[in-house]
């Protein structure tokens, strides 16, 4: 019972620590966005370099950026072992998790026309 007892800790440790992670990457992301309501695109900083800006003309593109961005971050902090990894990323739903960050950005997206 306790071994079973320390996996779940372990687990709702690991999920805290990798959602908050994911969570902040796309707030980082979203809030140094840059809006180009001229052209109708997004641009992001790529790699946490500010000065390397990735460009994205559809919302489909930028959801899909985001959701792979937090997915790479939380998988940052799964545990090595191959099962116990598994199931947690079954615990996590990037997309969620993008789209109610997103969410506040939903008068800029219509401006793009993207929504």
């Amino acid at each position: 019972m306790k071994l079973y007892q320390e996996r779940i800790l372990i687990s709702n440790l690991i999920n805290g620590i990798g959602k908050t992670k994911a969570e902040n990457a796309i707030i980082n992301l979203l809030e140094n966005a840059q809006w180009n309501f001229d052209d109708n695109t997004v641009s992001l900083s790529k790699d946490d370099g500010f000065d390397d800006l990735v460009k994205y003309t559809t919302y489909e593109a930028l959801l899909a950026k985001l959701i792979q961005t937090a997915e790479e971050t939380y998988n940052l902090y799964l545990p090595l072992d191959a099962e116990f990894a598994e199931e947690q990323k079954e615990k996590f739903d990037a997309e969620d998790l993008v789209n109610s960050h997103l969410s506040e950005y939903d008068e800029n997206l219509t401006k793009l026309g993207w929504i």
